[in-house]
């Protein structure tokens, strides 16, 4: 993850495009995605808000309402993971520097010092994913985090577990991280992470579609779809789902976007906030991925499941952002192209400001 993230910032530094409508656009990224792919997308810009849906057809694509549709969307949801921690710290229950084992039952293994900050921009030290749940990745790669809870992450985190480096030295992208944090917070609050995230973000913002129980959502949600463009099953989570298991739609997560743009909100300003230096083009922030371009920062989350991929990128200073979520398989070979997609369409928006000046 640590090279996927570099080839994002390659891309954002040296791409340009030409003066194309949207519609030339997404035909262009999405004409090798499967038949029947839905792509929802969300253009911000200075407060406002537009919606376009599009489905892939043979060699063509055509126009469809789905604001409202419900997708997965993947690692995105460790924003909101990261926006409880947020909050949290503005209501002095913890502080970002807090070492996790202060809020802990029990030490991990080795008793390294980890924060609750490092949790949250992927400096922890701690593996992507812990090793004893590669057997249940081999035994249902289709849906691999099912059945991984929190006896056999308490068994790991105190018997197994091996940092790959010193806690707050270098960036390391990691569900498991992702995953503990959720957790302790969530315990920490005394309630389950769905009550968290309903109590601190989807209830204030009216979020109604946006949710970890995906029997909420179900008469919304669209079929993922595998890497050869058939239906494919849902990813179920347990202990992990901090990490990865959130459903939403564009309309739902323009709200949040919107809150995140005003600038009014003390925990999203804070979020916000660079808290690691990867390198000269690369700030980690509360699980916002701050991309540097021409002085200023970019703030990037994707999300990739079985059956979806999602982006999300925003330009506070610039007061736009770029929502996308589709029912393509990260698996697909062209996985990669929403995540283009995504700076493409922020380009778009910027070079249409700049028309107008």
């Amino acid at each position: 993850m640590k090279t996927y993230f570099t080839v994002l910032v390659i891309i954002l530094l040296n791409f340009t495009i030409k003066a194309q409508d949207l519609q030339t656009i997404i035909t262009e990224i999405s004409k090798d995605f499967p038949e029947g792919t839905e792509l929802s997308i969300s253009l911000i810009n200075e407060g406002n808000t537009n919606y376009y849906g599009f489905e892939t057809a043979l060699d063509d694509i055509k126009s469809k309402k789905n604001k409202n549709t419900v997708f997965e969307i993947g690692s995105i949801s460790k924003v909101f993971t990261s926006t409880l921690l947020a909050y949290m710290i503005k209501e002095e229950k913890v502080k970002a520097e807090d070492p996790i084992k202060k809020h802990m039952k029990y030490r991990l293994k080795g008793n390294p010092k980890i924060s609750l900050q490092q949790l949250s921009n992927h400096t922890s030290g701690l593996p992507r994913l812990p090793e004893n749940i590669m057997p249940l990745l081999q035994k249902n790669p289709m849906n691999p985090y099912k059945n991984y809870n929190e006896e056999l992450l308490n068994e790991y985190l105190k018997k197994e577990i091996q940092l790959k480096r010193d806690p707050g030295k270098e960036y390391e992208y990691s569900n498991l991280g992702a995953g503990l944090l959720g957790k302790i917070l969530s315990d920490k609050n005394k309630s389950t992470y769905e009550e968290a995230l309903q109590q601190y973000i989807f209830g204030p913002l009216q979020m109604k579609s946006t949710t970890t129980e995906r029997k909420k959502v179900s008469d919304k949600l669209i079929n993922g779809k595998g890497p050869m463009g058939m239906d494919t099953q849902n990813w179920d989570f347990d202990v992990l789902a901090p990490a990865g298991a959130v459903l939403s739609s564009v309309s739902d997560l323009q709200k949040f976007v919107l809150a995140n743009l005003e600038g009014k909100d003390k925990a999203l300003n804070l979020q916000q906030q660079a808290t690691f230096t990867v390198n000269e083009n690369l700030d980690m922030a509360m699980a916002w991925h701050l991309l540097k371009k021409e002085g200023k920062s970019l703030l990037f989350h994707n999300g990739k499941t079985g059956g979806y991929t999602s982006a999300m990128l925003l330009d506070g200073d610039g007061k736009k952002a770029v929502i996308i979520l589709s029912n393509l398989s990260a698996f697909h070979p062209k996985g990669n192209n929403i995540d283009i997609l995504a700076f493409k369409l922020m380009e778009m928006l910027e070079k249409e400001e700049k028309g107008k000046q």
